[in-house]
C-alpha cells in the first residue's frame, strides 16, 4: 500500500510575510505603556520587622470619611473636630516565630508620628460612626477594619485597615505599631 500526499488545487506553499519594524515598535511600546501603567497603581507598602511580628503598611491616604457596610447597616466615619481629616492605612502582620500572638487592635494599638514625635492613635470605627439611611457606592473599600482582639498563629496573618484622625497641618513621618511588638515603619513623603 502506498500513501500519496493530496495538494488542495490553487494552493501553493505558504508565504512568509515580514513584519515591518514600524509595526513592531507600535506594538512593544503599547505593551511596555500597559504594564507600567499595572505596576504604577499598586502600592506594595512598607515593610518592616519586630521580634516577633513583620508588619506591611500600604495604601496610607487622607479621606474625608470612612463609609463601610456591616451587619446590614451602613455607617460612616467622620473627623470628630473641624480641621481635621482621617487617614486610612491598610495593614497587614505576619507571626513567623511565636506559636500564637494574641493581639488587642484598639486606639492604643498603633499610632502615626510627626518629626516631634506628637501622636495620633487608631479611631475606634464602632463609635466614632454614623448610620446612614443608604448603602454607601464604596462601602467595602476599606474592609475588613482591624479593631478588638485578633489571635495570630504562628505561620498566618491578618490584613485590614485602621483609620487615624489627624489636624490637616499634620505631617506624617512614622507609623508605630505597639501590641504584642513595637515595630517602626517610615511614611515620610506617603501623603
Amino acid at each position: 500500500m502506498t500513501t500519496t500526499v493530496l495538494q488542495t488545487p490553487g494552493r501553493g506553499s505558504p508565504r512568509r510575510r515580514a513584519v515591518s519594524p514600524g509595526a513592531l515598535g507600535v506594538v512593544l511600546s503599547l505593551s511596555l505603556v500597559l504594564a507600567a501603567a499595572c505596576i504604577s497603581n499598586t502600592d506594595r507598602g512598607e515593610w518592616a520587622r519586630g521580634n516577633v511580628l513583620q508588619i506591611n503598611v500600604s495604601n496610607v491616604q487622607r479621606v474625608s470619611e470612612v463609609p463601610y457596610s456591616a451587619g446590614g447597616q451602613h455607617y460612616v466615619i467622620l473627623p470628630k473636630d473641624p480641621g481635621a481629616s482621617l487617614v486610612v492605612a491598610k495593614v497587614l502582620l505576619r507571626n513567623d516565630k511565636s506559636a500564637q500572638v494574641s493581639l488587642l487592635v484598639d486606639q492604643d494599638a498603633a499610632y502615626l508620628a510627626n518629626r516631634q514625635l506628637n501622636r495620633h492613635g487608631i479611631v475606634d470605627p464602632y463609635t466614632q460612626r454614623s448610620e446612614l439611611a443608604e448603602p454607601p457606592s464604596d462601602g467595602a473599600k476599606f474592609l475588613p477594619l482591624l479593631w478588638n482582639v485578633v489571635e495570630v498563629p504562628q505561620g498566618f496573618q491578618i490584613e485590614g485597615w485602621v483609620v487615624f484622625e489627624i489636624p490637616e497641618d499634620f505631617e506624617v513621618y512614622q507609623f508605630n505599631w505597639e501590641q504584642a511588638d513595637t515595630i517602626r515603619v517610615p511614611l515620610e513623603g506617603k501623603l
